[in-house]
């Protein structure tokens, strides 16, 4: 396992508010990285039960006209609004917050370092 670094901070506001009842899209407002290795829109579907980690939320990125398959599941922590995903099999970390009415979505995106114990990154979306 690699060491903590800092991690790269995105602001996502939601766009299309009401117009989905189980998806929300949210548009990249900033960024404090030098490449966005996300994407400038991001899909957030509620889970269907497709599958058997059973996350509560799917994270998909626009790819030119289309969106992605799901990159990430989004997993509940101890923490309210915040949840954690993964990239690449477990190779990078992503904790996202939402906001009290979940217009803005903040994701903290830890480069080739994973762990299951948040308690030292939690500090970072906080």
């Amino acid at each position: 396992m690699a060491t903590q670094t800092t991690p790269v901070t995105y602001i996502f506001k939601e766009i299309n508010t009401g117009k989905y009842t189980s998806v929300k899209h949210y548009e990249l407002v900033s960024f404090d990285g030098t490449t966005n290795k996300l994407s400038p829109l991001l899909n957030i579907s509620e889970n269907r039960n497709c599958a058997q980690s059973t996350p509560d939320y799917w994270l998909k990125i626009k790819q030119g006209k289309k969106w992605s398959r799901c990159l990430t599941g989004l997993f509940k922590t101890s923490s309210q609004n915040i949840f954690r995903g993964d990239l690449y099999k477990k190779k990078d970390l992503l904790l996202f917050k939402f906001s009290s009415n979940a217009d803005t979505l903040t994701i903290c995106h830890f480069e080739n370092y994973f762990t299951t114990d948040l308690s030292s990154v939690l500090q970072f979306i906080k």
